[in-house]
Protein backbone atom coordinates (compact mmCIF):
# COMPACT_ATOMS: atom_id res chain seq x y z
CA UNK A 1 0.00 0.00 0.00
CA UNK A 2 3.06 2.17 0.71
CA UNK A 3 2.30 5.35 -2.06
CA UNK A 4 -1.27 5.16 -2.35
CA UNK A 5 -3.57 7.71 -1.52
CA UNK A 6 -5.92 5.33 -0.46
CA UNK A 7 -7.04 1.39 0.48
CA UNK A 8 -10.18 -0.05 -0.69
CA UNK A 9 -10.93 -2.86 1.62
CA UNK A 10 -13.27 -5.84 -0.37
CA UNK A 11 -12.54 -9.12 1.42
CA UNK A 12 -15.61 -11.54 1.54
CA UNK A 13 -16.21 -15.17 1.27
CA UNK A 14 -19.35 -16.57 1.65
CA UNK A 15 -18.28 -19.83 2.90
CA UNK A 16 -15.31 -21.25 4.56
CA UNK A 17 -12.63 -23.54 2.68
CA UNK A 18 -11.07 -26.15 5.02
CA UNK A 19 -8.55 -28.33 1.91
CA UNK A 20 -6.15 -30.86 3.37
CA UNK A 21 -2.67 -29.12 3.14
CA UNK A 22 -3.85 -25.45 2.80
CA UNK A 23 -4.58 -22.90 4.85
CA UNK A 24 -8.27 -22.63 5.53
CA UNK A 25 -10.51 -19.89 4.43
CA UNK A 26 -12.47 -18.67 7.40
CA UNK A 27 -14.81 -16.04 7.87
CA UNK A 28 -12.86 -15.01 11.05
CA UNK A 29 -9.30 -15.03 9.11
CA UNK A 30 -10.82 -13.66 6.31
CA UNK A 31 -13.14 -10.79 7.78
CA UNK A 32 -11.22 -9.67 10.81
CA UNK A 33 -7.68 -10.95 11.00
CA UNK A 34 -7.48 -9.79 6.95
CA UNK A 35 -8.90 -6.45 8.19
CA UNK A 36 -7.12 -6.23 11.02
CA UNK A 37 -3.69 -6.31 8.67
CA UNK A 38 -5.08 -4.28 6.17
CA UNK A 39 -5.79 -1.61 8.60
CA UNK A 40 -2.03 -2.41 10.14
CA UNK A 41 -0.26 -1.66 6.95
CA UNK A 42 -2.52 1.28 5.98
CA UNK A 43 -2.08 3.01 9.14
CA UNK A 44 2.13 1.91 9.08
CA UNK A 45 2.05 3.48 5.66
CA UNK A 46 0.67 6.88 6.29
CA UNK A 47 -2.79 6.75 4.34
CA UNK A 48 -5.50 8.30 6.21
CA UNK A 49 -7.89 6.99 3.56
CA UNK A 50 -9.61 3.69 4.10
CA UNK A 51 -12.99 2.33 1.99
CA UNK A 52 -14.04 -1.03 3.82
CA UNK A 53 -16.95 -3.35 2.07
CA UNK A 54 -19.18 -5.11 4.46
CA UNK A 55 -22.08 -6.25 3.61
CA UNK A 56 -25.81 -5.39 4.84
CA UNK A 57 -27.47 -6.37 7.95
CA UNK A 58 -24.63 -7.42 9.87
CA UNK A 59 -24.48 -7.57 13.49
CA UNK A 60 -22.86 -9.12 17.14
CA UNK A 61 -25.87 -11.16 17.58
CA UNK A 62 -26.49 -12.64 14.27
CA UNK A 63 -27.21 -15.85 14.02
CA UNK A 64 -24.87 -16.28 10.58
CA UNK A 65 -21.22 -16.47 11.40
CA UNK A 66 -20.54 -14.32 8.32
CA UNK A 67 -22.96 -11.91 9.58
CA UNK A 68 -21.17 -11.52 12.91
CA UNK A 69 -17.37 -11.61 11.18
CA UNK A 70 -18.40 -8.85 9.20
CA UNK A 71 -19.55 -6.94 12.29
CA UNK A 72 -16.32 -7.64 14.31
CA UNK A 73 -14.53 -6.10 11.09
CA UNK A 74 -16.76 -3.27 11.01
CA UNK A 75 -15.71 -2.38 14.83
CA UNK A 76 -11.83 -2.74 13.65
CA UNK A 77 -12.56 -0.08 11.30
CA UNK A 78 -14.36 2.15 13.50
CA UNK A 79 -11.81 2.31 16.06
CA UNK A 80 -8.78 2.33 14.09
CA UNK A 81 -8.10 6.42 13.93
CA UNK A 82 -8.21 6.31 9.86
CA UNK A 83 -10.94 8.51 7.91
CA UNK A 84 -13.30 5.46 6.64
Amino acid sequence: VQGAGAVVHLVGIIREVRLPGRRAQTFAGMHVDATRNVLAATAQAGIARYVHMSAVGVSPDSPAEYSRTKYQAEQLVRRSGLDW
